[in-house]
């Protein structure tokens, strides 16, 4: 159709100062330092969360959520109207707690419990109803 000759420009190489203006800079409050206040690389996001408690298979979110609410993870921070964020040194201090209670054998908190094996409590099994079929 047309006999355009398209050129790839960089932006950068038109304007390596302008583009270094714009580059991000971490964020600290006025008059404090910026070591005082938790940076980008001290947060993680729900996805960061579930890969790190879950390793090399990550949690489903809603067992890190279940985790959250029987006090066995840490909960998030509310960094926004729709956004969370987790703290990378308290999800350190809850993994180390949750390996801890694996060497002394003590349950973590909102753990279920061991069942029990007793004669007494055994109860049997619910009796199935058959099922009931219209007709004929």
């Amino acid at each position: 159709m047309h006999n355009v000759q398209r050129t790839a420009l960089s932006t950068t190489a038109i304007m390596p100062d302008a583009m270094a203006a714009v580059a991000p800079v971490p964020f600290a409050p006025t008059g404090a330092p910026a070591s005082a206040t938790a940076g980008a690389e001290d947060m993680m996001t729900l996805a960061a969360a579930c890969a790190f408690f879950g390793g090399d298979r990550p949690l489903n979110p809603s067992t890190l959520y279940r985790g959250i609410k029987a006090k066995r993870y840490p909960p998030p921070v509310r960094v926004g109207p729709n956004s969370s964020r987790w703290l990378r040194s308290e999800c350190h201090a809850a993994r180390r707690k949750l390996i801890e209670a694996r060497d002394v054998d003590t349950p973590v908190a909102g753990a279920a419990a061991p069942a029990r094996a007793s004669a007494t409590s055994a109860v049997p099994p619910r009796a199935r109803r058959p099922f009931a079929v219209d007709g004929p």
